[in-house]
């Protein structure tokens, strides 16, 4: 179902839980507020980053060989870019450019979490990321997961 992009200026700087929608190949931008899919955009860019992976939702896949939304990151807005919307590329949020951040991944089948791409240490926390319509997420200064608190 399409859906009718909010104009950023009504959703900048609110909480939302961003999510790869493998349906429409984009990414889907949720309200936390009101819990509705404010716009899909090919590139979003958040500050203030939590990664979140609901353990239920991973096992589900597990058990069922079959992906549903069950993990994302939640941030504040700082802008997006609307499927097929032209933006340049190589833009990026708080002035930093693409050699400070990581590339992030999270994958059902092989982590509990997302994690850094080279390293595949897990990440909880970041100052900002960006999505790229390519599917790659990159992370400005992560917060590693303690050992204690990865899941096996």
């Amino acid at each position: 179902m399409a859906i009718q992009a909010k104009p950023l200026s009504q959703i900048k700087h609110q909480r939302v839980f961003v999510y790869r929608n493998l349906h429409q190949d984009c990414w889907s931008v949720k309200s936390k507020e009101t819990g509705r899919v404010v716009a899909h955009a090919d590139r979003v860019e958040l500050s203030d980053v939590e990664f979140k992976v609901s353990e239920t939702g991973r096992q589900r896949v597990l058990r069922e060989q079959s992906k549903n939304v069950h993990a994302g990151l939640v941030g504040t807005l700082e802008n997006f870019h609307s499927r097929g919307e032209e933006y340049p590329s190589a833009t990026y949020i708080n002035g930093a450019d693409a050699d400070s951040k990581v590339s992030i991944t999270y994958n059902p089948y092989k982590y509990a979490h997302f994690v850094v791409r080279e390293t595949e240490a897990p990440v909880s926390h970041a100052e900002s990321a960006v999505l790229q319509a390519d599917k790659k997420v990159f992370a400005t200064n992560p917060t590693y997961l303690e050992e204690g608190l990865i899941a096996s």
